[in-house]
């Protein structure tokens, strides 16, 4: 149903349409009221799938999951609220098939722990380039945009315990959308890098250090940070 919306909204607002189908003054009326919704405030909700890297303290993991969002947009910033939630997978288990010699060396190391991890938050986004195209009542959006936001975080280990913790993410992306005079829907990718305080006791400090080939030593970073590619479809009024 999505895919069908999207490829009429294309075609509509293709220049061979445009050619064989001039605008009726109704048409053209729709034209106006659309690009003047676009600027209103109006819902907004998204829902996506999240992937890639995520750390806590000592441990790293892949972290693979979903995310909900809604709220509010006023022509290039939105508000929203969003759940998030990770699997936490041991990155060793999504590698290769290794060699033998390598496979012992690597089950003499202590196991990457798993779990998984919930996200409330609150984002901010705003478009710093866009485009907005109106025709025969069909209007197509393209944004460039950048987002802020601030965020709560429960992970739970399979093997037992769990941590609670604030963050602060930062991202950026592109997205596309399609409207009538009522209602929009479309896609957004971007990459979102969250920064936490790690765990009690795992503070990173000591002198500087080289830990791999560099120019000159500089100190451990005392942030956990993880970084998550994403992919959402948005909807609203």
């Amino acid at each position: 149903m999505a895919a069908s919306s999207v490829t009429l909204a294309l075609a509509l607002a293709s220049p061979a349409y445009a050619g064989q189908h001039a605008e009726t003054d109704d048409e053209k009326s729709d034209d106006v009221v659309v690009r003047q919704v676009d600027r209103d405030m109006q819902a907004e909700y998204g829902i996506g799938v999240r992937v890639g890297t995520f750390h806590t303290g000592p441990v790293y993991n892949i972290g693979l999951g979903f995310a909900a969002e809604g709220g509010v947009r006023f022509d290039r910033l939105a508000l929203l609220g969003e759940y998030q939630f990770l699997g936490l997978l041991d990155p060793s288990s999504t590698a290769p098939q290794m060699p033998m010699q390598a496979y012992d060396a690597a089950m003499m190391r202590p196991a990457t722990p798993t779990g998984s991890a919930h996200r409330l938050g609150a984002n901010a986004r705003y478009s710093v380039a866009r485009f907005l195209v109106a025709q025969n009542g069909i209007g197509v959006r393209g944004d460039v945009f950048v987002e802020g936001g601030l965020g709560e975080e429960l992970i739970e280990w399979s093997g037992g315990g769990y941590l609670h913790r604030a963050d602060v993410s930062l991202g950026a992306g592109l997205g596309v959308r399609f409207r009538g005079t009522h209602h929009h829907g479309g896609y957004q990718i971007g990459v979102r890098a969250t920064f936490a305080d790690p765990p009690a006791g795992y503070a990173k400090s000591g002198p500087p250090t080289c830990a791999g080939p560099c120019d000159g030593p500089t100190r451990p970073s005392s942030l956990d940070h993880s970084v998550l590619g994403t992919f959402t479809v948005v909807f609203g009024g």
